[in-house]
């Protein structure tokens, strides 16, 4: 059944023990179900879970690179009492009310679409004069569409861990009709956050994006945050740091 499932986001781990990457897996598979043992306790270097890849596969790569094993507990049984002469005795269990359905269904016509791909090889030949210091190509390069690594515009009504770890013991951190609440705090830095379940490679080019943000006053805290260790301002490399100075609130 976890095969059958599609993984959110990729998991991807950096220098992470294979428990907590199988962990993350099992959270983008299935959240609150599948809870991995112990055995995986030894660090992997790098870890990117191949998206057409089933849960097992990804999981057995885990196993591998960290010398660990997976191993899975009975999700025990439930009992219905069923009596069809006097259905009020016990549960109330219709059996006309049963439907199965095939996960997988088959189809006669299957029609695929995708991100654009190169169709050609062009070469363009330029010949220097002296003077000209640029020289323009006569159609745009082909550049592959960059992958979106974290996005949720908060629509939902609550939460969601798939994507997202909570640290927030005084419950501050609240949907409303506007989006993401945050109300307040502990008072101590780090200790209330709202960060990614994934780690992120800083390598590249990376877009950090937040919209529609209004502040209260007074505010206090870092938006879009990039850590190197714990989350909290002296581990930040990157983001947006709210402060205030006269009574103003300053970015």
């Amino acid at each position: 059944m976890l095969d059958r499932q599609a993984a959110l986001l990729t998991g991807t781990g950096f220098a992470v023990d294979g428990t907590t990457l199988l962990g993350a897996l099992a959270e983008r598979t299935a959240a609150g179900v599948l809870t991995p043992g112990g055995g995986t306790t030894h660090p992997v270097g790098v870890f990117t879970p191949q998206a057409d890849a089933p849960f097992s596969a990804n999981a057995a790569g885990i196993a591998a690179a960290s010398y660990g094993a997976l191993t899975l507990q009975t999700v025990g049984s439930t009992t219905h009492t069923i009596d069809l002469d006097n259905p009020a005795i016990g549960e109330a269990v219709q059996p006309a009310s049963l439907r199965t359905a095939n996960a997988r269904e088959l189809a006669n016509d299957v029609t695929v679409t995708g991100e654009l791909e190169p169709a050609a090889y062009v070469t363009e030949l330029f010949s220097g004069d002296g003077t000209t210091a640029i020289f323009t190509l006569a159609n745009t390069p082909f550049h592959p569409a960059r992958p979106t690594l974290l996005s949720d515009s908060f629509v939902t009504s609550a939460l969601d861990t798939q994507r997202w770890l909570i640290t927030d013991p005084g419950a501050h951190i609240t949907r409303g009709a506007g989006g993401l609440m945050l109300s307040g705090g502990t008072g101590l830095d780090g200790q209330t956050a709202l960060a990614s379940r994934d780690q992120i490679e800083l390598g590249g080019a990376l877009i950090l994006e937040a919209d529609n943000v209004q502040f209260g006053a007074p505010s206090d805290g870092v938006l879009t945050g990039l850590y190197s260790g714990a989350i909290q301002r002296p581990d930040c490399v990157a983001g947006w740091n709210v402060s205030q100075a006269g009574g103003h609130t300053v970015l």
